[in-house]
């Protein structure tokens, strides 16, 4: 129930573009699950600044959680436009074949 409200509540956050939940989100991303997570990470490709390239950065150097997560951890970061891009290609010349293979399938727009 509780997780229902919290994921309709992001997804609401994400269509009106509320620009001002990139903090709060980003502040309640590590105590939530995998759902909700995934979920913030979405509302961050849209809403998301220069300010959550740290925080996902984080994310993309920790071991995997879940496979989605990370894609669209990479998605958001690549929204961020050149910055955004500049340290996936960093993320991507310093990680192992398996990251590789995840950074490839998220700038794969047909997928």
């Amino acid at each position: 129930e509780d997780e229902r409200i919290r994921l309709a509540s992001i997804k609401a956050l994400r269509s009106l573009n509320a620009t001002e939940a990139e903090n709060p989100m980003i502040e309640i991303y590590s105590a939530e699950n995998i759902n909700v997570r995934t979920e913030i990470l979405k509302t961050l490709e849209v809403v998301g600044s220069f300010h959550s390239a740290p925080f996902l950065e984080k994310i993309l150097r920790q071991p995997f959680e879940d496979y989605p997560l990370v894609i669209q951890a990479v998605r958001s970061l690549l929204a961020l436009g050149n910055a955004g891009s500049v340290m996936v290609e960093q993320i991507f010349q310093q990680s192992g074949t398996q990251m590789q293979l995840v950074i490839n399938h998220a700038k794969d727009k047909r997928l």
